[in-house]
């Protein structure tokens, strides 16, 4: 961005990405009197260059395609995109549309031309000019970029030139608007005239400073000044009322005037001198001084040339160090020679910034590896902590000083990992107090060899500033871990990109070391330097400013390309396992195992983590009910078999409600979809208050199978009343049951795995915490602790077998045992009806209304009793009127539709003095004028009423839910007592 016109003429500034105000308090100054204090405000990022006026909108610049000019005030400024490398390649696109095209066109009409006619040579020639016309275009253009780049003369283009790093020239070189015969030799003398001859030999110092070595030709002016000992030849710019004859290896040039012996400077035709600015040349001066600095050190330094890291020389340095050791290790160059940095001595805590590519990640692995290669695991152990996805310190986890690596996709390992580190800085306090020492320094020059080992834990986190985004509590966490630990031996090193914001006081305060690379804006230099040296860092790699117990400019060693890092690390990894190290032991519990069985639980149900006692436990739930929500394959079912299992074993009278076909011992197991023998059990809960222990598992479809049978709402009621009559009650189910209207029944829920992070929020689970993955891995409300439940493949109930209490009744019509029609509910026990004088069967076709008919009639015959049996009856069936002997049963079967409409005859007497038999009631309206009063859950929507012979026997006694069987088996059974006539 150049200053074309008005009082800062020529100077410019390097946009650099973010945003930036315009004015004359903005951060790119115009000192135009004309201009608001900030008068715009532009933007550069990935969606390129824009420019907004206060309260308006912002507008993109084109500055990809064209140099674009804005106005301020009385300033003109252009903004152009400058493209990296000095000259422009030599094979590109144009080579190819200008010189390629044509002349493949060429060549491919030559066989043409030469079996034709001699007119055909006039074509081949076209595209053969067009390749020549392009390529000595191309050449011409080339020459000018050339020049132009190497010899620029606007004042803003020759700040721009040094701003963007381009070394002077090695020979003596002169500006396009001189003559050849300025040469630059000892002993010439030149003299300025015009009328501002002060601001032409302004610009003359500032170009010619900016264009030459300092080796090659040095500048003496009151401006800008170059010269020193080693310079070739020396330019030297006096008024001409001071001017003095030139002496050997010096050139003068005058301005104000002329003088006799020095020769007007010679112009080219229609050409004169650009004129410099104040500003200008203040601006230049700067940045050549930092230009220079910035030379002094070398541009790349390896580890390998600052710190020996061969086998022997690794050993030497483990066997030297010991844990009162401080943590010095050489970093990189500085001006004095190799640089020492001491986390121990200047921190204890570092803080490091740079924008990307400006070496940041080779900063931290340089580190990390000369402190490895320097301290043994048994004195330094490293936690890193990066927030980018896990692979900035790549094969860094693999040392053998990492005890752990925690990133941003598992928030709750982080967590667990701070509640663990408090948790072992408390047990170094007590450790502390027990020795009677102050400090990790005082404890390791104790002389007592049962003391336990305190290795130095050095936190390092990348990218903190998105951790201060996501989750700011954590990093205030790491940061309070940072300040408890200054004498227990616990370190941290934080780096971010974009510092600004995300600095905060407490880690200004606690961590005096910070070294700060090349970032974008002079904010986020002073954010960490308080400073903004390092916005003006060149943009080299691992070019830093360290501020510790001296502020001071390093270059970063840097550590090799991946394949030496990983044989570095892996070399070291090898030299601690022939020491014989093993795995450095970690300051936490390790993570709870992804199995647990019955057996390894002593009668619990699973294991608890414990951070912050640094253990495992049992868990066993303690509420008196409990809800268990999970995603698919988290072992949700399972888990619900647990709690049977669990409860059954402490012998309680358990109720096992699910899909599942199982069948167990001392376990009442009823079907999810049977709506009868759910409806038998909740009533029985009722009436039985804190006696049924009652597991339910996938509760979101047994309620929807409720509100679908008995009508909206039902399912809900339910669950109110099991959660106000039953002794224990285990839910098991998805996320719906959070947010039902009996979830605040259940304070203790456990949260399985397979649900995101909002379906986690609305279970309760608070944010960026979940149970982790696996099957029977849980978070545990309200101790929020990691529970991994016993997942047993078949598990065995502990309590004997007994009768039970509630059972479904059996499909496919088997045959009863003798004397019994067949099983009813609740507990699937044999049923043999109690007949007087008639049944009436009501069924639909295929309900097993003829089966059942001649069930009963071999029933009576085994009580002694002759049966008649009349299929498909009518309303005026002549069969029913014929007399029936007072011992002889009448037992009628008819469709539910001639039944119903039966007003009158025999068939309608029937109705109101006989037994009923409703089969598959659920597929039939409801039968009106019957003897007895049918309840309203008969008519039930109940997939477990569908199969043949299931159905309602409805007598004096009430409704009986039956399935009857095909056949019964004979005998000499205990028989009923035959009622009387």
């Amino acid at each position: 961005m150049s200053c074309v016109a008005g009082p800062d003429r020529g100077f410019a500034t390097v946009l650099s990405p973010g945003t930036h105000t315009i004015g004359r308090a903005g951060t790119i100054e115009l000192r135009d009197p004309t201009v608001s204090r900030i008068h715009a405000t532009i933007r550069l990022d990935a969606r390129g260059v824009r420019l907004a006026y206060p309260d308006l909108p912002w507008r993109r610049l084109p500055v990809d395609r064209k140099r674009v000019r804005l106005r301020f005030g009385d300033t003109t400024m252009t903004i152009q995109h400058l493209r990296p490398g000095r000259f422009t390649s030599a094979f590109d696109a144009q080579v190819m549309m200008r010189v390629g095209a044509p002349a493949l066109i060429c060549l491919a009409m030559i066989p043409m031309a030469l079996s034709g006619p001699a007119w055909r040579w006039a074509m081949v020639a076209l595209p053969g000019f067009m390749a020549l016309a392009g390529w000595l275009s191309l050449r011409q253009s080339r020459r000018s970029t050339r020049r132009g780049r190497l010899l620029p003369v606007a004042p803003e283009d020759v700040l721009i030139h040094v701003l963007l790093g381009e070394r002077g020239s090695d020979e003596r070189v002169v500006p396009r608007c001189l003559t050849s015969d300025v040469l630059w030799e000892s002993g010439e003398a030149w003299s300025i005239l015009g009328p501002d001859t002060q601001g032409h030999a302004m610009w003359l110092a500032g170009w010619l400073a900016a264009t030459h070595r300092r080796e090659t030709l040095g500048v003496a002016s009151p401006w800008i000044n170059t010269a020193d000992d080693d310079s070739d030849i020396v330019v030297t710019f006096l008024p001409h009322d001071a001017a003095l004859t030139p002496s050997p290896g010096q050139v003068v040039v005058t301005y104000g005037g002329p003088l006799p012996w020095a020769v007007p400077i010679p112009m080219r035709r229609r050409a004169r001198l650009p004129q410099g600015t104040k500003r200008w040349i203040s601006a230049l001066a700067d940045a050549l001084m930092q230009d220079e600095a910035a030379a002094s050190l070398p541009t790349r330094t390896a580890l390998g040339d600052i710190l020996e890291l061969t086998t022997p020389a690794v050993r030497r340095r483990w066997d030297a160090t010991t844990l009162g050791s401080t943590l010095a290790i050489p970093i990189g160059s500085d001006e004095d020679g190799t640089a020492i940095l001491d986390l121990a001595a200047e921190g204890p805590h570092a803080l490091v910034a740079g924008t990307t590519g400006s070496g940041k990640s080779e900063l931290l692995t340089t580190w990390l590896l000369a402190l490895a290669a320097t301290f043994s695991p048994a004195t330094l152990t490293f936690l890193l902590v990066d927030f980018k996805g896990g692979a900035a310190f790549g094969p860094l986890a693999r040392l053998p000083h990492t005890i752990g690596v925690l990133t941003d996709l598992d928030m709750s390992d982080t967590i667990r990992a701070l509640t663990s580190l408090t948790a072992q800085l408390k047990r170094r306090e007590e450790i502390f107090v027990r020795y009677g020492v102050r400090s990790l320094s005082e404890y390791s020059v104790l002389d007592d060899a049962d003391k336990p080992d305190l290795p130095r834990i050095l936190v390092v986190i990348d990218e903190f500033q998105a951790l201060a985004s996501d989750a700011p509590d954590v990093l205030d966490q790491f940061v309070r871990l940072a300040t408890q630990g200054r004498s227990l031996g616990v370190h941290l090193i934080a780096a971010t990109q974009r510092p600004a914001g995300a600095v905060t006081p407490a880690m200004r305060a606690n961590m005096p070391l910070r070294l700060c690379l090349r970032v974008t804006t002079p904010a986020d230099s002073s954010d960490v330097l308080d400073s903004p040296a390092a916005a003006e860092l060149p943009a080299i790699p691992g070019r830093l400013i360290a501020a510790g117990h001296a502020t001071r400019t390093l270059q970063c060693a840097w550590a090799g390309p991946l394949t030496e890092v990983e044989a570095l690390v892996s070399d070291l990894s090898a030299q601690w396992a022939i020491r014989g190290g093993g795995h450095v032991s970690v300051p936490w519990a390790p993570t709870l195992p992804a199995r647990v069985t019955l057996e390894q639980c002593d009668g619990a149900w699973g294991r608890a983590d414990e951070p912050e006692l640094l253990r495992h436990t049992s868990f066993t739930p303690t509420s008196r009910h409990l809800m268990v929500i999970g995603g698919a394959e988290s072992g949700r079912s399972t888990t619900a078999r647990l709690a049977a299992h669990q409860l059954s074993a402490a012998g309680e009278h358990v109720v096992f409600v699910t899909s599942q076909d199982i069948a167990w011992p001392g376990i009442d197991t009823v079907a999810l979809h049977d709506i009868h023998l759910s409806r038998i059990l909740v009533e029985a809960a009722q009436s039985e208050p804190s006696r049924l222990l009652i597991v339910i598992d996938d509760l979101h479809h047994w309620r929807a199978a409720l509100d679908d049978a008995l009508g909206p709402g039902t399912g809900n009621d339910y669950v109110e009343r099991l959660t106000r009559c039953a002794a224990r009650f285990i839910a098991v189910g998805d996320t719906s049951l959070a947010t039902a209207r009996f979830a605040a029944a259940f304070p203790e829920r456990l949260v399985l795995a397979g649900l995101d992070a909002v379906n986690l929020s609305v279970c309760g689970v608070p944010n960026r915490m979940s149970p982790g993955p696996g099957a029977g891995r849980a978070f545990h409300i309200p101790t929020g602790r990691a529970i991994q439940l016993a997942l047993p493949e078949d598990p065995v109930p502990l309590r004997a077998a007994r009768q039970p209490r509630f059972r479904s009744l059996p499909t496919g019509t088997p045959n009863a045992p003798a004397g019994f029609a067949g099983w009813s509910l609740p507990a699937a026990a044999p049923w043999a009806p109690r007949i007087t004088t008639s049944v009436l069967i009501i069924g639909p076709a295929g309900s097993g209304r003829t089966t059942a008919a001649h069930t009963l009639a071999a029933i009576c015959r085994q009580q002694g009793r002759r049966a008649q049996v009349i299929d498909n009856a009518s309303a005026m069936d002549e069969r029913l009127m014929a007399p029936v002997d007072c011992d002889d049963v009448l037992i009628v079967a008819s469709d539910p539709a001639t039944v119903t409409y039966a007003a009158a005859g025999p068939l309608a007497a029937l109705k109101t003095s006989s037994s009923l038999l409703l089969l598959n009631p659920q597929r039939m309206t409801r039968v009106a004028g019957m003897s007895f009063p049918i309840p309203g859950w008969v008519y039930a929507q109940c997939p477990a009423m569908n199969h043949p012979g299931r159905g309602v026997w409805i007598d004096g006694y009430g409704a009986t839910i039956i399935q009857l069987a095909s056949r019964i088996s004979s005998g000499d059974p205990r028989l009923p007592k035959r009622p009387a006539c």
